[in-house]
């Protein structure tokens, strides 16, 4: 017993140390549907902030279904910007 209570120890200490090892930032965003150059809609994020940096020059986005309405991706969307809080990403501190 006391084994495995030094293994749950040390396993937390490990992931303290990774956790401190890593940074995360955060930005309010939005989710709008857009339309491929095939018609298809797809929903984008767009940041409020510029506080996250690895996201500075992407688009970020997200493929639908095949077959999903135009309406549909909108109420997804709608949904999104109600309940979503927050992006974030988490990376080493080193980059």
């Amino acid at each position: 017993m006391e084994h495995a209570s030094i293994s749950r120890r040390q396993t937390a200490r490990s992931i303290l140390r990774d956790m401190a090892e890593m940074k995360t930032d955060r930005s309010t965003c939005r989710f709008t549907v857009q339309q491929a150059e095939d018609g298809k809609p797809f929903l984008a994020a767009h940041l409020y902030r510029d506080t996250i940096s690895v996201l500075r020059e992407l688009s970020f986005g997200f493929d639908l279904l095949r077959g999903t309405q135009v309406e549909d991706a909108k109420k997804l969307a709608e949904m999104l910007n109600e309940h979503v809080l927050e992006m974030f990403v988490t990376t080493d501190k080193a980059v």
